[in-house]
C-alpha cells in the first residue's frame, strides 16, 4: 500500500486530494491545524472511500519547529512515504509573525513547504518512485523578489507577501528537483485556478470580495485538485520533475523563478532559517 501526506487536508482542495487518494488505494496522512475538523474530515473520507488507512496530525505549519517535530512522528511511523502534496496556503490583510518571529505568510506557505520536503525526503527516497507536489499560484505574478526583506519589515501588502510566497513554492520546487536529479524522487508544482474554499474567508480588498462575495463564479475544489492528483498519481508525469502545471498542461512561470542563482540564494536562506530552529 501506497502512502500520501496531505496538508491542509481537512478541507477545500486538500480534503478534495485526500479523499481522492484514499479512493485509490492509498494510506493517506491528512497533516491539519484543527482537530475537530481533522477527525470529522477523516471520519467522513473513511465512509466514502470505504478506506480505513485515513490518518490525522495535528500541526501548525508555521511553526517551523513543529513541523521538524512533524515529520520525525511521521517517518518513525511510516518509513516509506510514496507522495507528499504541501497544499496548505495562507493569505491574510495584516501583517503577523510565527512562532519563530518569521512573516506569517512565509512561514506557512513556503517555509513549511521546505520543512515537510527536507524533513519527509529520507522516507521519500526509500519509495520506489516518490513524488512531491507543491501547490503554487498563479499569484506568482504579482511576486517580487527582495532577499533583504522576505519578511516584508519595509514594504508589507497582503498580496505582496501571497504573491512572494507562491513564487517561492515554484523557485523552490525547480531547485528541489535539481537537488533530487540523482534520486527516484520527482518535485512539481501546479496552480490550480481560483476555487470556491475558506481561502481568504473574511479578509477585505479586492481578493476578500473576489472569494466572499464572487465565490459562486470560482472552480470547484474537485476541479482544482484535479492536476494534484494527477501529478501525484499519473502514469502520464512519471519521471517528470521540476515543472509547472495547470490543468494538466506545463505553463510558465515569471523569469526570476529560472534564475538558477535566485533559486539557489532561496534555498540557502531557507535553509538558514530550517536548520536554526
Amino acid at each position: 500500500m501506497k502512502t500520501a501526506v496531505v496538508t491542509g487536508a481537512n478541507s477545500g482542495m486538500g480534503y478534495v486530494t485526500a479523499r481522492s487518494l484514499a479512493e485509490k488505494g492509498y494510506r493517506v496522512l491528512m497533516v491539519c491545524r484543527n482537530r475537530q475538523k481533522a477527525e470529522h474530515a477523516q471520519q467522513t473520507i473513511k465512509q466514502w472511500a470505504n478506506n480505513p488507512n485515513v490518518h490525522y496530525y495535528i500541526c501548525d505549519l508555521s511553526d517551523v519547529k513543529a513541523v521538524k517535530q512533524l515529520t520525525t512522528a511521521i517517518i518513525a511511523e511510516y518509513p516509506v512515504i510514496d507522495v507528499l502534496i504541501n497544499n496548505a496556503g495562507l493569505y491574510i490583510d495584516k501583517r503577523k509573525i510565527s512562532a519563530q518571529g518569521y512573516e506569517l505568510t512565509f512561514a506557512t506557505n513556503h517555509l513549511s513547504y521546505y520543512a515537510m520536503a527536507v524533513g519527509l525526503l529520507p522516507a521519500l527516497k526509500t519509495a520506489t518512485k516518490a513524488r512531491i507536489v507543491n501547490v503554487a499560484s498563479e499569484a506568482q505574478q504579482y511576486g517580487k523578489l527582495n532577499f533583504d526583506d522576505v519578511h516584508l519589515n519595509k514594504t508589507y501588502k497582503p498580496m505582496l507577501a501571497y504573491g512572494n510566497s507562491k513564487l517561492y513554492n515554484i523557485m523552490f520546487t525547480f531547485q528541489l528537483a535539481e537537488e533530487l536529479k540523482a534520486t527516484s524522487v520527482t518535485a512539481n508544482c501546479m496552480h490550480p485556478g481560483g476555487v470556491r474554499t475558506n481561502f481568504a474567508k473574511g479578509s477585505g480588498g479586492l481578493v476578500g470580495f473576489i472569494f466572499n462575495v464572487l465565490g459562486f463564479l470560482l472552480r470547484t475544489p474537485e476541479k482544482g485538485a484535479d492536476t494534484i492528483v494527477w501529478l501525484a498519481t499519473s502514469d502520464d508525469v512519471a519521471g517528470i520533475s521540476g515543472k509547472y502545471f495547470y490543468d494538466r498542461k506545463e505553463m510558465k512561470a515569471q523569469t526570476d523563478a529560472y534564475n538558477k542563482l535566485h533559486r539557489q540564494t532561496l534555498w540557502n536562506i531557507t535553509n538558514k532559517y530550517y536548520e536554526q530552529n
